[in-house]
């Protein structure tokens, strides 16, 4: 078979992103099958891409404006047929799953074209399937941005064989995964000038900048009606806007430098790269290119963000596993001989065991998978909720009941026709400090009877 961006005589790769697609799948459907998943974000896109295909746009009763508003992703449209046949929060799990999975084929090509050996081919496979950041996203729920990461490989891919088609076409797909995604488009546009002198690279990363400034300072402020937006609250000691934040980055370095070094944003960095082995501080090129995602994650006032946790860490995964095989690739990294692939795997297995969310691990945000035993009396409880009635609900619960008009999380909501509790104990202590204990015992006295209970969760319905 001739060699090509899209083709490889390997089955291996295949093999092994078929199986990590199918070990992430599993895992994340166990964990929406135990009522672990939550309102943010698995019940919010399940309910955006749901209204979209009912008719009703890219909604969500969470938002006070168009979804488009809050995040540009219109990558998410290709899950609309999908729910037209049957609708389910699976289907995104699944979609996530499989990308993440599958970014394995041409990260197999990529380093094969850069490195020349298939056991070079497969430390890099290794190490990218360790990443905390693939891990930490894959283990909270769905987010549209990973359906990007493994076109960022192959825009690569087409850079190093000299296919612009490729190169292009690939490397604008994370503009249409989020507005953010802008940041990626540019880095992979840099590092195709910076490796290979790829004229079109200037050409992505200059139409990536284009498209993301477009994005964030017009259209998206002119879908929420000129609002700012609740994610600039994240960035407020630099700026009360996405233009004041970025005047204030070139004007006031010294505000987010020290931002940078402190906790959690300081230690999040030195794990990201600890997880490429320190290899892409050999090539700063294309370390250069990895920044730009990372910054915008780690300035965030936001621990989760600022300490790249949950799935914020994952935008500049592809780009820091690029980057460390360039480092391995460059004069300083041949000279390393074995050791750069022990270092690269080394890394990655070392953060991977250390701040990954397994359940026995001792990193953060440590997944959940234990209660199958409850699924089928706490989905029975469940069904006795009309399809179609509005509906207020505790976060663990509101992923199986998002196919709706209107869902609302606890303690807001309650004055619809139908509330759902969620009382195993699977709530964490931010939702009782939220008031969530106040509206639950409140709900006989507003008039709200027990209409169905099982696997711990309460049905109340308002009314007779």
């Amino acid at each position: 078979m001739p060699a090509g961006p899209l083709r490889t005589r390997e089955l291996t790769p295949w093999l092994i992103g078929g199986v990590a697609a199918a070990v992430l799948l599993a895992v994340a459907a166990l964990r929406w099958a135990t009522f672990h998943s939550t309102a943010y974000d698995l019940a919010f896109f399940d309910q955006v891409v749901w209204n979209a295909s009912v008719g009703n746009g890219l909604r969500s009763s969470f938002l006070d404006y168009g979804f488009f508003g809050q995040h540009l992703e219109p990558a998410l449209l290709l899950l609309v047929p999908l729910y037209r046949l049957h609708p389910g929060p699976l289907w995104l799990l699944g979609a996530q799953s499989l990308a993440l999975g599958l970014a394995v084929v041409p990260l197999w090509a990529l380093a094969r074209e850069w490195l020349g050996t298939r056991r070079a081919a497969l430390a890099a496979v290794v190490a990218y399937l360790l990443q905390v950041g693939l891990a930490r996203a894959a283990g909270f729920d769905f987010h549209t941005e990973a359906l990007a990461v493994p076109f960022v490989f192959l825009a690569l891919l087409g850079a190093a064989r000299g296919s612009t088609p490729i190169l292009l076409l690939a490397g604008a797909v994370p503009l249409l995964c989020k507005e953010d995604g802008a940041l990626v488009t540019i880095g992979v546009g840099l590092l195709a000038m910076a490796v290979h002198r790829r004229r079109a690279g200037l050409v992505l990363a200059g139409g990536g900048l284009a498209a993301g400034t477009l994005a964030t300072l017009v259209l998206m402020p002119r879908l929420r009606g000129g609002a700012a937006g609740d994610l600039i609250d994240r960035y407020r000691y630099i700026g009360a806007t996405p233009a004041a934040v970025v005047a204030h980055l070139v004007t006031s370095p010294q505000t987010w430098l020290g931002h940078l070094v402190s906790a959690p944003a300081g230690p999040a960095l030195l794990l990201a790269l600890a997880g490429a082995g320190l290899l892409p501080l050999l090539r700063p090129a294309a370390l250069a290119a990895c920044l730009l995602p990372l910054l915008l994650a780690l300035l965030a006032a936001d621990p989760f963000q600022g300490g790249l946790r949950l799935h914020y860490g994952l935008p500049a995964v592809p780009l820091l596993v690029a980057a460390a095989l360039l480092g391995w690739r460059s004069p300083r990294g041949r000279r390393l001989g074995a050791a750069a692939p022990a270092l690269l795997v080394g890394g990655a297995a070392a953060t991977w065991l250390l701040a990954a969310p397994l359940p026995w691990g001792p990193g953060p945000d440590r997944i959940e998978l234990g209660g199958l035993d409850r699924a089928a009396a706490a989905a029975a409880a469940l069904g006795r909720i009309p399809a179609g009635a509005p509906v207020a609900a505790t976060g663990s619960l509101l992923t199986h009941l998002a196919d709706r008009p209107v869902v609302l999380e606890l303690p807001a909501g309650v004055g619809v026709a139908w509330v759902a509790v969620d009382g195993s104990g699977v709530l964490g202590s931010q939702s009782r400090a939220a008031g969530y204990d106040a509206a639950v015992a409140a709900l006989p006295g507003r008039g709200y009877r027990r209409v169905a209970t099982g696997g711990g969760v309460t049905v109340w319905h308002l009314g007779d």
